[in-house]
């Protein structure tokens, strides 16, 4: 299996459910990886001397950026799509 074609990933991303109008917040972080060390079911070697920036938190759906508790708790308006 390619690690970068894995079409399992899609699965993990729970349906934006109009009725509930929840947010999904995620943190997204880039890590320096070595290659030659690193294996993609490995983890545990992504440590905080590697990370290199985070980006968030933001709404997975709606795709705006959680300034403030106010807005985290609005309804969310889904994906554009």
């Amino acid at each position: 299996m390619d690690f970068f074609d894995d079409d399992d990933q899609d699965e993990k991303m729970p349906v934006y459910d109009p009725i509930r109008r929840e947010h999904l917040w995620v943190l997204l972080a880039a890590f320096r990886v070595d290659p030659t060390v690193v294996h993609p079911d490995n983890a545990q070697l992504l440590t905080n001397e590697d990370l290199l920036n985070t980006a968030g938190p933001g709404c997975y759906y709606c795709e705006i950026e959680w300034r403030d508790q106010a807005l985290a708790m609005a309804p969310c308006t889904g994906p554009d799509d």
